[in-house]
């Protein structure tokens, strides 16, 4: 779901059910439990979720009963140990992305308790904390309990900050402090921000160039919130996405010219959101090395197509209808607006 999926809907552009669709009739959906219809259905898309069970289909049916195999619980289909990274009795089975929940730092983390649970021991000590972490069945036992639960949360396996402590101390690592200068205080508590990203967690095996690309990603994070903090950062940004949608517009026009005459304009401004267009680009300075081309790699970002509409009343009596298009246009790499 985009950003602008709010504002789809604040516009009218979207209009929201509430309820689920229980049938369709020709071209009419039918919701319940209102019973309400919605008419002239040209598409339905079944965003029903990602199913995992076929992912482990391949699995040895005695292997998925070892895991609590249970198709029906989507959001937990099996019972694996140590967040969601293996089992116990299955020494030569591990799990990476098996997980439900948006952070990336997680995946990391259990691709390096694998690693490390598999590395031999005499290329390297394991961790003092794997072999309990390996033998816990804490995490099992809670995936179980949630299966039918109907208080289970949207992401059941636990708060990001505090997987990420637990998979660190199993790993022997411990979390780098903040980055120097921190960040203002905030007003609620008279502190600097401490931000939790996986970078936090540099691997004591890291090299120079793994620990200099580490600090380059801590520094980026730091100067980011810094200056959403101190500045105007990020405003045209948030600007650009609510002006999505139609609205009412009234201009005076004080004209200095004689062949030009004063009057009022009323009428309407629409902001049609659209992918990018090399007419939307060229408002790019061309000498600006960070202009973007819609053949640059990478996204080349959305714009909106603003059309105003509306009447002329001239202050000499003259009335007509005037029309007018733009191209307003949110540049990322500069955080600026230009039309």
């Amino acid at each position: 779901m985009s950003e602008f999926y709010t504002e789809f809907v604040r516009s009218g552009l979207i209009t929201a059910s509430k309820g689920k669709l229980e049938a369709m009739e020709s071209t009419t959906a039918i919701v319940t439990p209102s019973g309400e219809k919605i008419e002239d259905v040209a598409a339905v898309v079944l965003a029903t979720g990602f199913d995992p069970s076929p992912c482990v289909s391949f699995l040895p049916d005695s292997v998925l009963r070892t895991l609590h195999h249970s198709p029906e619980h989507r959001d937990l289909p099996l019972a694996l140990g140590f967040h969601g990274t293996q089992h116990r009795d299955l020494p030569t089975l591990g799990f990476v992305g098996f997980y439900r929940s948006p952070y990336w730092g997680v995946m990391e983390m259990q691709a390096r308790f694998l690693a490390a649970l598999w590395t031999p021991e005499n290329l390297a000590k394991p961790p003092s904390g794997l072999a309990a972490a390996v033998q816990s069945e804490a995490c099992e036992k809670r995936i179980l309990a949630l299966r039918d639960d109907p208080r289970c949360s949207q992401f059941p396996f636990g708060d990001y900050a505090f997987i990420m402590q637990e998979m660190a101390a199993a790993l022997d690592m411990t979390i780098s402090p903040p980055v120097e200068p921190p960040t203002p205080t905030l007003p609620q508590n008279n502190l600097p921000m401490d931000i939790l990203t996986s970078s936090r967690y540099l691997s004591p095996l890291a090299d120079a160039q793994a620990k200099e690309e580490n600090a380059k990603v801590l520094q980026y994070s730091n100067d980011v919130a810094t200056a959403a903090l101190t500045s105007s950062r990020f405003v045209a940004h948030a600007v650009f996405r609510s002006l999505l949608g139609t609205w009412k517009l009234k201009r005076s026009l004080d004209s200095k010219l004689p062949s030009h005459p004063s009057g009022h304009f009323s009428g309407t401004a629409q902001f049609l959101l659209r992918d990018a267009t090399a007419d939307g680009l060229q408002c790019a300075s061309s000498s600006d090395s960070v202009a973007p081309s819609v053949t640059d790699p990478g996204d080349p970002g959305q714009e909106y197509l603003y059309i105003e509409e509306g009447e002329f009343k001239a202050s000499n009596g003259l009335v007509f209808q005037a029309r007018r298009r733009y191209i307003w246009r949110y540049d990322e790499k500069r955080d600026t607006i230009s039309v």
